[in-house]
C-alpha cells in the first residue's frame, strides 16, 4: 500500500471580513466579489417588504381544502380585507411541497367579517394579548399580489407568484414589490440561493432575513427579457398545475 500525505491546508481571512456579513456569519469560503455586494451593494428591503401573514390558531376549524366547501361559498377575487362579507371563505397561500413559479392553490380559509371568528378564537385562546394583530399579521396586505416561499425548507428556495385574492399564511410568507416578476425570476436564480444559504442559516428563510440579501436592478433591455420568461414560466407551471383534479382551474385531462 502506497503511503499517503496528508497535507495541511490553513485558510486565513481577515476577521473584519465577517462584519460585512448580516449578522457576523462565519463564512471564511466567501470570495471577494461575494463580500463586496453584501457589504455596498443594495438589498431587497430597500425595493420592497417581505411580511409574515396569518396564523388561526386552529387549523383543524379554519382551514379546507377548497374541494371540502362549496365552490360558491368561496370568494375568489376580493381586493381587501374590507370585501369579506359575501363569502365565508377565501384563498389561503400555505406553503407547500417545492415548487416554482405559479402558486400551490390548495387551502381555503374562514376569513369572514375580516376574520371575526377568528380573531375571537385567539383572543380567548391568548387573553394576555392586547389584541389578535400578533397572531392574525399585517392584515393590510392581505389579497394582495405578491409573491411566496416556504418559511421552513430542507432544501433549496423556490419561490412562486401569488396574483390578487390569496391571504397568505405565517409559515408561506411574502415579499411585495413594484417589480413582482422580476423580483420572482431573482429569487428563483442560483446567485439568490448563494446569499441566502449565507444569511439564512438553518431551515427558516425568514422575513427577518430574505430583505438583507443584496439585489441590483437589472437594465432595461433585461428586464424586457427576464419578465417574457418569467410569463413563459408561469403558464407551463399554471398549464401543468391546472391539469390535475385538484386544481380549482381543472377542466380536462391534457389527454382527453
Amino acid at each position: 500500500m502506497e503511503n499517503c500525505v496528508i497535507q495541511k491546508i490553513c485558510f486565513e481571512v481577515p476577521s473584519v471580513n465577517f462584519s460585512k456579513i448580516p449578522g457576523k456569519i462565519f463564512c471564511y469560503w466567501l470570495s471577494n466579489n461575494v463580500l463586496f455586494h453584501l457589504e455596498n451593494g443594495q438589498k431587497l428591503g430597500s425595493y420592497g417588504v417581505a411580511r409574515q401573514g396569518l396564523s388561526t390558531s386552529d387549523n383543524n376549524r379554519f382551514l379546507r381544502f377548497w374541494h371540502e366547501v362549496k365552490l360558491n361559498n368561496i370568494g375568489f377575487f376580493c381586493k381587501n380585507t374590507r370585501d369579506t362579507i359575501d363569502y365565508k371563505w377565501y384563498p389561503y397561500n400555505k406553503a407547500g411541497n417545492f415548487r416554482k413559479w405559479s402558486s400551490i392553490n390548495e387551502y381555503v380559509v374562514n376569513y369572514q367579517y375580516d376574520g371575526k371568528e377568528i380573531k375571537e378564537t385567539v383572543m380567548k385562546k391568548y387573553p394576555y394579548l392586547s389584541g389578535p394583530g400578533f397572531v392574525v399579521k399585517n392584515t393590510d396586505y392581505y389579497f394582495r399580489s405578491g409573491i411566496t416561499w416556504n418559511d421552513v425548507a430542507s432544501g433549496s428556495f423556490s419561490c412562486r407568484y401569488i396574483p390578487e385574492g390569496f391571504i397568505f399564511a405565517d409559515a408561506g410568507p411574502m415579499y411585495f414589490s413594484n417589480d413582482n416578476f422580476i423580483m420572482l425570476a431573482y429569487f428563483n436564480t442560483k446567485v439568490f440561493q448563494v446569499y441566502a444559504d449565507i444569511i439564512c442559516q438553518g431551515l427558516h428563510y425568514s422575513t427577518g432575513h430574505i430583505p438583507n440579501i443584496p439585489y441590483k436592478t437589472p437594465q432595461i433591455e433585461k428586464q424586457i427579457q427576464i419578465e417574457k420568461i418569467v410569463n413563459d414560466n408561469l403558464s407551463v407551471s399554471l398549464q401543468d398545475w391546472d391539469s390535475f383534479e385538484t386544481s380549482w382551474g381543472f377542466k380536462k385531462h391534457p389527454l382527453v
